[in-house]
């Protein structure tokens, strides 16, 4: 829980950083599960996934990651193989909105992708001051049978766009990081 804590309060202060509120890092942190924008699919049937040893999670169509700690919550639909998620963040911390999507595989125990994301918000010194920034980052995702996750993401892109009373674009890559224990659950 803390972890996940720390890696969204690192993840709004880059973004805030960025935003032009404060010195830029040359690498700014980017955690997975505050990352995602998109649809989600459905399907009548139920889907589970094996690896070659047989070791699978359990047959579903629909799962939740988050949601018992400060953070996004995580709201998947599989389909086959594959899966899509969106993400929510009721309050997400100095930030004024966030939304966020990935798309991938699941085999195994493991789920493979790319998340994305979308934060707005302003300077808390000047409200005039706008800031966008959107991320991609490839994730894995080791999930275990007692309801809890781990992730592996990056390196990946980053962009900020500044606007009203100051303007500018910054871009980088991002450094790899890992988060977790986080929950997870079938909803389906």
């Amino acid at each position: 829980m803390w972890a996940n804590l720390f890696r969204s309060v690192a993840a709004a202060s880059t973004a805030f950083a960025l935003a032009g509120c404060g010195s830029t890092p040359s690498k700014p942190p980017v955690a997975p599960f505050t990352i995602i924008t998109g649809p989600s699919s459905t399907t009548s049937s139920t889907t589970t996934s094996r690896d070659q040893n047989g070791a699978g999670l359990p047959p579903m169509k629909h799962f939740r990651i988050g949601g018992d700690s400060y953070g996004p919550v995580q709201d998947c639909h599989v389909v086959d193989t594959a899966v899509t998620c969106t993400a929510t963040w009721d309050q997400p911390y100095q930030a004024d909105t966030y939304t966020g999507s990935f798309t991938g595989t699941l085999s195994g125990m493991t789920m493979t992708g790319t998340w994305t994301t979308h934060q707005t918000g302003h300077d808390a010194n000047d409200p005039r001051c706008r800031w966008q920034t959107d991320t991609s980052v490839p994730t894995t995702f080791e999930f275990s049978l007692d309801g809890t996750v781990l992730d592996h993401s990056g390196p990946g892109q980053w962009r900020t766009t500044r606007s009203g009373s100051c303007s500018g674009v910054e871009s980088g890559t991002s450094s790899a990081a890992e988060g977790g224990p986080n929950s997870w659950k079938v909803l389906d």
